[in-house]
């Protein structure tokens, strides 16, 4: 433990101290090393962890043998009188005296008070040294917070120039026009207007630019350089969801403190329970005296005693204190529920975050890209008068917006991961930082797994369903074909058009009362496919299609059929049912007449098959109704004696 405690005064005093040996701040790691062996809170938590050391010391002090040395020296008057007859008269004598004792004493038994005394100042070093390491990671991931915030409004205060230096280039542009003749004044208004508002949004950036690197100066306790190195980022860093639940509390500083605080109030509890016991010590005494008593002479004494103090009755005190520290005890452990509480919400959220983040970045970056592509085309468009200038202008913000939002996305997700990171106390490892170990700290004598049984517990992770054995699990319906109608496109439609004949109509009439049964159905659809022959061009023939089918579409929701369950799809000259049967690629008579089956239009009803479970009694088993049961030649007849 001493050793650990000069180790760590070194580093703490080297670089808080050390102003020429100070971190590189133009990196993450770097500001984040220079922020927490600077931060005041820090080393207040280190000088009450080296305090707290100190203590131990004190209290074990009392398991020792204590040594006295006790001296006087002074006068004694001695006052004389004799009240007998013929006595002589009083006299008053004045005698120098002095002398010295020296005593040993060794407790031997106190009840176990001493002991638990030092267990339990030990255990309150170790809640100092978790409070340290939290504070540490605390301070680690404000520096983070605070690099990465200069680093972002760099890049929008940047972006916003950008965005400025478009529009002043678009409202150049214009006033060249307009001063040719060839533009309107209103549209030099409208740049003007624009180029103003893309001022302020640079003003804007510019003044958050300021006061992050304020704070970045408070933090860290130096100016940010020029320039900041793009921080590594925290991707692939993080556990999944599961290990960081159940891990949490046993790696989090915070979560440590609480247990050892537990442990702390447990041995003072024990400590205080050692009234009710005697008190043993052996003390060994030599005295050393001159003249006392008027007695012209050395006196020298020694002495060996075992002595015994048991307290019988002290008003309840010891019963009225062992009542509050149990209390104290019962404190701790709402305490640690709080601080599990606590780091499940953190954690939780800030995972959240980041996988909300990640999904968002991806349609961010996605929607900058096209926004990109649409300015650009925009920009051209505007050139040759096909687009306006608030199109053009609309775009320019669109773009500037998209870009803005991405940044700021990008830089909210890394620090969504030092959030993560740093609770669980895992950010200064992350950042390639050495954390104070806990070597020397002491051994753990007394065992907490029910406690951190107890806290996995309350973090309510999902438990595993048991699935029943003497059930199967109930079959998905599956989603089949359960009707087709073929109708032929010459009944339905003229050649080559895609308007209905009016014996298209009444062929269709007499099928919506058979749909209208299926369409009562909820998980029911009916498809529409429409298809031609092979003459003529493929994309003609797969319009065609398109609109054949379509208008049966149509014609079948005017009927009443639900819009929402009938769909219609174009095919084209796919899936011919004649084959190679008909040859040839003119437009014949007889080649169109060959052709006829393939033109056609296809209603198939879709919808989910139905399964029955029942439960046989005499197979103790669970089977589908719909299947034939499963029948066995039965046993012959035993023979009749």
């Amino acid at each position: 433990m001493n050793r650990l405690l000069r180790w760590v005064a070194i580093v703490v005093t080297f670089l808080v101290a050390g102003h020429s040996l100070a971190a590189d701040v133009s990196t993450l790691s770097g500001a984040v090393e220079e922020s927490v062996m600077r931060n005041p809170e820090v080393v207040a938590r280190y000088h009450a962890m080296t305090a707290a050391s100190e203590e131990v010391k004190v209290a074990r002090g009392g398991l020792y043998p204590r040594l006295d040395l006790r001296g006087y020296i002074g006068s004694e008057t001695l006052e004389q009188r004799d009240l007998s007859p013929g006595a002589l008269p009083d006299r008053l004598d004045t005698y120098n005296v002095d002398g010295g004792a020296l005593t040993l004493r060794q407790l031997l038994f106190d009840g176990f008070a001493t002991t638990k005394e030092v267990g339990r100042l030990k255990y309150a070093r170790r809640v100092r040294y978790y409070e340290l390491l939290t504070t540490a990671e605390d301070a680690a991931l404000e520096a983070t917070r605070a690099y990465l915030d200069v680093v972002k409004y760099r890049k929008l205060t940047a972006l916003a120039s950008d965005n400025y230096a478009a529009h002043k280039e678009v409202y150049e542009h214009v006033r060249q026009r307009v001063e040719a003749g060839i533009g309107r004044g209103v549209d030099l208004e409208q740049a003007g207007g624009r180029l103003a508002l893309a001022e302020s949004n640079l003003l804007t950036e510019s003044s958050n630019l300021h006061d992050v690197s304020a704070r970045f100066e408070r933090i860290i306790g130096q100016k940010p350089p020029e320039p900041l190195q793009e921080p590594v980022s925290f991707v692939g860093k993080l556990p999944t969801n599961d290990e960081l639940m159940q891990g949490a509390f046993r790696q989090a500083p915070e979560m440590n403190a609480a247990l050892e605080n537990i442990r702390a109030a447990r041995a003072e509890l024990k400590s205080k329970q050692g009234a009710y016991w005697p008190t043993l010590a052996l003390q060994a005494s030599v005295m050393h005296d001159r003249n006392v008593d008027n007695l012209m002479d050395r006196e020298t004494r020694g002495r060996l005693e075992l002595m015994l103090n048991y307290n019988l009755f002290n008003g309840g005190s010891d019963r009225a204190r062992v009542r509050q520290y149990n209390e104290k005890l019962y404190e701790s452990y709402d305490m640690r529920d709080k601080v599990c509480r606590d780091l499940r919400q953190t954690t939780r959220i800030a995972w959240n975050d980041t996988s909300k983040l990640q999904d968002q970045l991806l349609s961010q970056d996605q929607h900058q890209l096209a926004t990109a592509k649409a300015r650009d085309a925009y920009r051209k468009q505007f050139d040759i008068g096909q687009r306006t200038l608030l199109d053009l202008l609309d775009s320019e913000n669109e773009l500037y917006d998209a870009r803005r939002t991405y940044l700021i996305s990008e830089a909210d997700l890394e620090v969504a991961y030092a959030r993560v990171l740093a609770p669980t106390g895992h950010l200064l490892e992350t950042l390639q930082l050495k954390s104070i170990g806990s070597d020397g700290l002491g051994e753990d004598d007394e065992d907490l797994l029910d406690d951190k049984d107890r806290v996995y517990c309350a973090l309510d992770m999902p438990q595993k369903l048991v699935k029943p054995a003497d059930r199967p699990v109930t079959p998905l319906p599956k989603r089949r074909r359960l009707e087709s109608f073929t109708l032929k496109a010459d009944t339905l439609f003229a050649f080559d058009k895609a308007e209905l004949s009016a014996a298209g109509r009444q062929s269709l009439d007499g099928l919506v009362e058979g749909l209208m049964a299926h369409a009562k159905h909820k998980d029911r659809t009916i498809n529409v496919h429409g298809y031609t022959d092979r003459l003529g061009a493929d994309a003609y023939n797969q319009r065609l299609s398109e609109r054949r089918a379509q208008t049966v579409r149509d014609h079948l929701v005017s009927k009443g059929l639900p819009f929402d369950q009938v769909t219609a799809q174009g095919h084209g000259e796919d899936d011919p049912v004649t084959g190679a049967n008909c040859s040839g690629d003119t437009p014949t008579k007889g080649l169109i007449d060959c052709l006829q089956p393939d033109r056609r239009v296809v209603i198939d009803v879709e919808g989910q098959e139905e399964v029955v479970i029942q439960y046989d009694p005499e197979e103790k088993k669970w089977e589908r109704a719909d299947q034939p049961p499963v029948t066995t030649q039965p046993a012959a007849p035993a023979p009749k004696p």
